[in-house]
């Protein structure tokens, strides 16, 4: 949660609804953390994917979009966007080659499952 105290004139950004097999989305984020925003585009390919951290470190995550978008490290915590401009996800990840290079493909959890995870986060007592 972030909370900003005298900022003024800023837009939220605008919530979409789900996203198909096919769709055009868009990630944007800070590649390598190199500081310049960065942004891939390009189709959902898959919905509902389950994936586990190439360490062993956390979790499986589950019910994610998958898209060949061009995701880097460093995206995570970004919006992934509709055509329109509408978040449908936030980038959670970056899929990885056998080598540990980038693949292409980033994963994202689906807008409403995180605006109810964040809800969950300001109401917990």
């Amino acid at each position: 949660m972030v909370a900003l105290r005298g900022a003024t004139g800023l837009r939220t950004a605008r919530i979409g609804g789900r996203v198909a097999v096919g769709d055009l989305v868009a990630s944007i984020g800070n590649a390598h953390g190199l500081g310049d925003p960065s942004l891939g585009a390009g189709p959902v390919v898959r919905l509902h994917r389950s994936i586990e951290s190439t360490t062993g470190s956390a979790r499986p995550l589950t019910g994610l979009i998958e898209a060949r978008n061009g995701v880097e490290p460093g995206e995570s915590g970004g919006p992934m966007v509709d055509t329109a401009g509408r978040v449908v996800g936030i980038t959670v990840a970056t899929g990885l080659t056998a080598a540990g290079d980038p693949n292409g493909h980033g994963y994202a959890i689906p807008i409403a499952a995180a605006l109810a995870a964040a809800h969950r986060i300001l109401v917990k007592p």
